[in-house]
Parts: structure tokens; C-alpha cells; sequence
């Protein structure tokens, strides 16, 4: 009698088990045709992200050429929203260095965002003499350079702290010479145009 149950059991959990191998629809892993077509569907639009890509890179290099402002892709407005900038309120009054000011990932990742692979770089490296930051009508304004020569390299940095906008204006780049960035391709506030076309 024993042999007959375990027997039965046996027969039993087979076929359950033949159930469920043979109905792959509850299968996360069975692949559907309509996830296959969903991938189409991403490869095109993939294919249209990098065409608008290429569109705003040929943008920019127009714009570099012709010295204007550094115009931003619409990804990028997107990210550099993502970190506000009013921190920095707390420390006018103070040197950037010591709030480690370029070390602070908002302000870092909006930096290199705006000013590009080439331009940011650079920043970093000629941060040597610096002023501390100043605030006036909700401007956050700064400045710095890599020696006391009239020709040494120089960067101006400025945040709209009501808008939550970063620009920067940088003088005798190798990278880029002379230009100023701005966020959402705003226009660039008195304060940064004076010392952008100050000799």
C-alpha cells in the first residue's frame, strides 16, 4: 500500500512538473514578439537621439567658431537641472578652495557639461589664484586664474541663484581662447559680459 502512495506522488509531481515546463507565458524569460518589437522601436529612436546629437554638436562648434556663447543640448539642460546650485550661498564671503568648490559634484558635473571635454579641463588646471565669492542682486560671481600675468589664462564664474543658472566667461584658453558658456543658452549678465570684454 505504501508503494502504491509513493507511486501516485511520483506519477504526480511529474506531470505537474511537465505542466509547467511545456507554459512558458508566465516565463520572464520567454522573449515575446512584442518585445522584439519594442527593441525595433528603440533602435529608432537611438538612431534619432544620435542624428539630434550630431545636430547640436555641429551647433556648438558654429558657435565656438564664431566666439558666441557656447549653445547646450537639450540632455544636458536636463542633467545640470538636476543638481541646484544654491548651496553656494552659504560661503560667499569665502575662498573656493576652502569648500573645496571644484571638488563638490554639483558644481563639477554642471562645469563639464557646459564648458565641454575640452574647455573644462583646462578650468581645472589654471584654478590657482582665485577670489572669493561675492553675491549681488542674487548673482554668485568668482574668478580665477593660473598666474598674475596680463596674459596668463583667467576664468569668471557666475550662478543666477534665483534661475539656477551657471555661467562661465574664459579668457586666453588654448583649448578655446576667448567664450563665454551659459546654461539653457541664456543671456549672460552684465557683471560676466563687462569682465569677459574688459582688456
Amino acid at each position: 500500500m505504501r508503494f502504491v502512495f509513493i507511486f501516485l506522488s511520483f506519477l504526480f509531481l511529474a506531470s505537474c512538473n511537465e505542466n509547467s515546463t511545456s507554459d512558458n507565458s508566465n516565463d520572464p524569460k520567454a522573449e515575446s514578439p512584442e518585445k522584439g518589437q519594442r527593441n525595433t522601436d528603440n533602435q529608432m529612436t537611438m538612431e534619432e537621439a544620435n542624428a539630434i546629437r550630431e545636430r547640436d554638436k555641429e551647433r556648438a562648434r558654429i558657435a565656438t567658431e564664431k566666439g558666441g556663447v557656447q549653445p547646450q543640448t537639450a540632455g544636458e539642460v536636463n542633467k545640470s537641472q538636476a543638481i541646484p546650485l544654491n548651496y553656494l550661498e552659504k560661503y560667499v564671503g569665502q575662498y573656493p578652495s576652502a569648500f573645496n568648490f571644484l571638488g563638490n559634484t554639483a558644481i563639477r558635473s554642471r562645469m563639464k557639461e557646459l564648458m565641454g571635454k575640452e574647455a573644462f579641463p583646462e578650468a581645472l588646471d589654471i584654478w590657482k589664484e582665485e577670489t572669493p565669492l561675492e553675491i549681488q542682486s542674487g548673482l554668485i560671481f568668482t574668478t580665477a586664474q593660473k598666474g598674475p600675468a596680463e596674459n596668463d589664462p583667467k576664468l569668471a564664474l557666475m550662478v543666477d541663484v534665483g534661475r539656477d543658472l551657471l555661467f562661465v566667461a574664459v579668457k586666453n584658453f588654448e583649448t578655446v581662447g576667448e567664450q563665454t558658456f551659459a546654461e539653457r543658452n541664456a543671456d549672460i549678465p552684465v557683471r560676466l559680459k563687462n569682465w569677459a570684454e574688459k582688456k
